[in-house]
């Protein structure tokens, strides 16, 4: 029990630790999933930008 008393407040400082990198991997994945995202949708729209559309035909009316 007097070697665990010891220890505690290693283990506490390395739960603590391992929280905090937990926290920056968290961020970071954030940051580098929504940067690809945005290069995702950079490129899509690129690429519809691109597309030709054509022009619609006048509307006649039968009335």
């Amino acid at each position: 029990m007097q070697k665990f008393k010891a220890l505690r407040p290693v283990i506490e400082h390395n739960i603590l630790i391992a929280i905090l990198w937990m926290a920056v991997g968290a961020y970071i994945y954030s940051a580098v999933s929504a940067h690809q995202e945005a290069k995702t949708q950079a490129a899509v729209h690129a690429a519809l930008k691109a597309v030709p559309v054509a022009e619609a035909a006048p509307a006649t009316s039968k009335n």
